[in-house]
């Protein structure tokens, strides 16, 4: 029995830096995200701001053409300053989290310090290998919550910190967390108030029931359905009758709304983090009813409501997407399915609900391990398309033709639909900006928006049809200089050829 555990740990071990070794590897092989190549190209305006020197994301009007430099929304890190500084950071961070949820969780009978078994559910994830590859920053939003709440993981169920330090702890994560994204001094303050009031309540009704609902006791399983289900009403109800910004949708397409919430249920909890993450592996095995204490219902619940929030968010945000680039919900959520990955951020909280649900086991043994292989199989095809395939972008090779084609000074017009088009935009400026041309200006239009005086050769340098346009061109005045097929095709994200047209 002690060599057949033995030659476990050696395998989980093994695993562990096979995992390293793929997160490495998607370093190499994928290029940077769209969102990456916008944050490397944030120039120091006037007052000081970060602004985006092309125009914002987002253009209702459907084209960027005369457009003013905009403010950017959001924490500029030092290492923003080029996407291979990017993806280092989004490399160390996640070796960092996969660390932190290793080491052993006190109070319980983990013999070992560090336990490799929960480096797997980061290290293993297609959603962290998918984040890392491209210089996203989910790992180290987890580890700011994983700060949070270290108190509890360090010192365990009997030795824990008065609540109050606990919530004041969480809540503070939770606020930089807010700030990282750009939400605002004020949303990250109302998070951390709005958390310590919510604790506080929990710990109220803790005390008068003792986590009993009619006449049972209340399991961390469904304390976290409970409350992610109330999150997500009270959530979706706040934000249809406060109607600010994006949020307004949730009033104007309720159906297509209530759909996007739907799906993001789905892929957040269901697809990104019980199976993406083999969390299934716990919440619907060992752990069970899981234990009836104070702080795992507590985590339950906290981790229930983040899920909720979180999903409400990502459906506000695919249906408002839909609705301005005037495209179908479903190819909306096709190409903007990854922003699921936010729930990641919830991982924290749920490894130290598990944890604490398995503090009294005899072994550190997260389960059986046939049924981890089992686990590890089904994100095998995704690990591998991740970490050996990668993900190329069409709008990074179009940079680099025009950057032979154009000199400083000029400028070039970019023909797209609206979907992420400018996202587009600043990876082909990341290019034009690694040849030397940084004086060059872009813009863009969709073809509906397009002004024949903007199609004047003497206008222009260059046009650039996108992959995913139909549009043709008066070739009296242009000809095609290049035509490319897009590096992968992946349909409904990107397939086709580009076509890159100078002055006849």
């Amino acid at each position: 029995m002690q060599r057949e555990a033995e030659s476990r740990v050696r395998w989980l071990w093994m695993l562990m830096v096979v995992g390293v070794g793929l997160q490495g590897l998607t370093l190499l092989v994928s290029d940077s995200g769209l969102d990456a190549h916008v944050r490397t190209n944030l120039e120091v305006g006037d007052d000081g701001a970060s602004v985006l020197p092309w125009g914002g994301l987002r253009h209702a009007q459907g084209h960027s053409v005369n457009a003013s430099t905009v403010a950017y929304d959001g924490w500029v890190a030092p290492w923003t300053s080029s996407t291979v500084t990017l993806k280092a950071a989004s490399f160390v961070s996640v070796v960092l989290l996969a660390g932190a949820m290793s080491f052993r969780f006190a109070g319980s009978n983990e013999r070992s310090s560090f336990n490799p078994e929960w480096a797997l559910p980061v290290l293993w994830s297609p959603v962290f290998l998918f984040s890392t590859g491209r210089g996203y920053d989910e790992a180290a939003l987890a580890l700011l919550v994983t700060g949070g709440v270290w108190w509890v993981w360090a010192l365990g169920i009997e030795r824990a910190p008065a609540p109050r330090i606990v919530h004041a702890s969480l809540g503070a994560s939770l606020g930089l967390v807010i700030l990282w994204k750009g939400l605002g001094v004020n949303v990250a303050l109302f998070t951390f108030v709005l958390v310590m009031l919510a604790s506080s309540a929990w710990d109220r009704w803790w005390a008068i029931s003792g986590g009993i609902v009619r006449g049972r006791h209340l399991s961390p399983r469904s304390a976290l359905v409970i409350f992610y289900l109330l999150s997500v009403a009270l959530v979706s109800l706040a934000g249809g009758l406060i109607g600010s910004g994006s949020f307004s949708i949730i009033a104007q397409h309720p159906i297509r709304f209530v759909m996007a919430l739907l799906a993001a249920a789905v892929i957040g909890p269901g697809l990104y983090l019980l199976i993406g993450s083999l969390l299934w592996l716990v919440v619907f095995g060992k752990m069970g009813g899981g234990k009836t204490d104070h702080w795992p219902l507590y985590f339950a619940s906290c981790s229930g409501v983040l899920l909720g929030a979180i999903g409400v968010y990502t459906a506000v945000l695919w249906t408002f997407e839909a609705q301005l680039w005037g495209a179908s919900l479903a190819s909306t959520i096709v190409l903007l399915g990854n922003n699921g990955r936010y729930v990641t951020v919830v991982l924290p909280l749920l490894v130290v609900m598990v944890r604490f649900c398995q503090s009294d086991s005899p072994s550190s043994t997260m389960v059986p391990s046939g049924r981890q292989w089992l686990a590890l199989s089904l994100v095998l095809p995704f690990v591998v398309a991740s970490s050996m395939v990668g993900h190329q972008l069409w709008s990074v090779d179009a940079g680099e033709a025009l950057s032979d084609h154009m000199s400083d000074g000029e400028s070039f017009l970019f023909v797209e639909e609206p979907s992420l088009a400018m996202h587009h935009l600043y990876a082909m400026r990341s290019s034009l900006n690694a040849e030397g041309t940084t004086s060059v200006f872009g813009a863009w239009s969709s073809p509906s928006s397009l002004e024949p005086s903007w199609l004047m050769n003497s206008t222009h340098a260059a046009i650039l049809i996108g992959p995913n346009t139909d549009y043709r061109m008066n070739e009296t005045q242009w000809r095609l200089a290049e035509q490319v097929e897009v590096p992968l095709s992946v349909p409904g994200i990107q397939t086709g050829s580009w076509r890159l047209y100078l002055p006849a």
